[in-house]
């Protein structure tokens, strides 16, 4: 007996060996023709594998090949880089949408955060949809407004890029959490925005945010029974994105919003049921946890507390869960670490602007000082040079006067003494008229004048 047991156990380790000997062989060959396709076909296969068969697992797969080939890669192209930051964002919506794992979830939308300069709409959605799971599960004004400040970005950075696709997604967002005046203060600035986009009668996801945005000033106005009109219409249009079901889910728990304020029980408890199948049917996790939450309040309400107590008990365990198996509570201290991390290097660099300004400002002032100490001397100098100048004018002009005055007093004495010209000669007329021939034979001689 004893030799059988060893028998069957060395066959089952052989076979064990075996087995893994054969993985490794599959796995190298998957392996060899995983190389032969771009980063691009990879990320393509995996969202194939995401979206049209709800293959997750796979489609981790082949976003975590292209990680591999590319996170290490030191020379990486443009078009490299962009794959890298797609692969790590899709894996991080795998994980938060599909497996419920936030924490990895977290780890991956950091790192995508790393690789990027910029705002990149993907990642701004899936950080708020992460953050708005936490503000949910712990309610504050700081995490709410961190959620929709993700939103609120995601939103204006796709309508500058025009990519209506991501405007309207990111505006639907920013109503998860319900309506109360904090979110109609926070998000007034989009509502005037939404009402300057371009009209896309054509394009369904247009329609569904049209009738969203209706629906929300509906509720400001407090005309309830218009609001449920426009969401109804929004249930009727559909949705194209990944996750429908999500999305149907959603709008039906706005419209339990509305049925709460309204005091429409009935239509709460109906529509709460419906979440609830979805939910089940989808696995949906977090919309479970919602569930709990509106029957607690349908029957707070109807003054049932056993019922009350029961089904917010089975929210706590439900939010719980949330928390303590797939690292949701990890994810607000993992995130701030990170932020942490990049306040501090805003910090450093906000230092050594305010270095840089303080030393611009300084060399600045003393610029200042020195112009206005060498405009002052110029000044003072010019203003002596003027003086000098002044009385050396009117020094020239005294002495002009003096000179012109002198020669007045020449002119006047010359006039009175003159006499005839060679009136004192001494010279006979003999002399003369002999002299005088002999200049005029000179004169009349050239060759004596040449």
């Amino acid at each position: 007996m004893k030799k059988h047991l060893i028998i069957l156990f060395l066959i089952s380790i052989l076979s064990l060996l075996f087995a893994k000997r054969i993985y490794a062989d599959i796995i190298h060959e998957q392996y060899k023709w995983l190389s032969k396709f771009s980063d691009d076909e990879l990320r393509q296969m995996g969202n194939l594998h995401l979206f049209e068969t709800n293959e997750p697992d796979s489609a981790l797969f082949y976003y975590y090949f292209v990680i591999n080939r590319l996170i290490d890669k030191p020379d990486r192209t443009e078009r490299e880089h962009k794959n890298l930051i797609a692969s790590y964002n899709n894996v991080g919506y795998v994980y938060m949408f599909y497996f419920y794992d936030y924490g990895k979830a977290l780890d991956c939308l950091v790192k995508t955060q790393e690789l990027i300069n910029n705002d990149y709409t993907p990642l701004l959605l899936n950080l708020g949809c992460i953050t708005c799971f936490y503000a949910q599960c712990f309610p504050s004004d700081e995490n709410f407004r961190l959620a929709n400040d993700y939103f609120t970005r995601s939103f204006f950075a796709s309508v500058k890029e025009e990519n209506w696709y991501f405007t309207y997604l990111s505006f639907a967002n920013l109503w998860i959490s319900g309506f109360n005046d904090e979110i109609f203060e926070m998000n007034d600035s989009i509502l005037h925005a939404f009402e300057e986009l371009p009209v896309r009668k054509d394009d369904p996801d247009y329609r569904a945010s049209l009738s969203l945005y209706r629906a929300v000033r509906f509720i400001q106005n407090k005309d309830y029974d218009e609001a449920l009109a426009e969401f109804r219409k929004q249930l009727a249009i559909g949705s194209t994105t990944d996750t429908p079901e999500r999305d149907y889910c959603q709008t039906l728990y706005l419209m339990n919003e509305v049925f709460y304020k309204q005091n429409e029980l009935d239509s709460l408890f109906y529509y709460t049921m419906q979440i609830d199948s979805i939910a089940d049917a989808n696995d949906l996790k977090d919309f479970k946890k919602d569930v709990c939450e509106s029957l607690f309040r349908y029957y707070s309400a109807k003054g049932d507390v056993a019922k009350a107590n029961a089904y917010e008990l089975s929210y706590f365990k439900k939010r719980d869960s949330l928390l303590m198996q797939h690292n949701l509570n990890g994810v607000r201290s993992n995130y701030l670490m990170h932020n942490l991390k990049q306040v501090n290097l805003q910090v450093e660099d906000l230092e050594q602007k305010r270095r840089m300004q303080n030393i611009i400002i300084t060399i600045t002032l003393m610029g200042i000082v020195i112009t206005t100490l060498l405009l002052f001397f110029l000044y003072k100098k010019n203003n002596r040079l003027r003086q000098s100048n002044r009385m050396l004018y009117q020094k020239n002009l005294d002495l002009l006067k003096e000179e012109d005055d002198r020669r007045k007093r020449l002119s006047e004495e010359s006039s009175i003494t003159e006499k005839p010209k060679y009136l004192g000669s001494s010279m006979d007329e003999e002399t003369k008229v002999f002299l005088r021939e002999k200049i005029e034979e000179n004169m009349n001689n050239i060759d004596e004048i040449c």
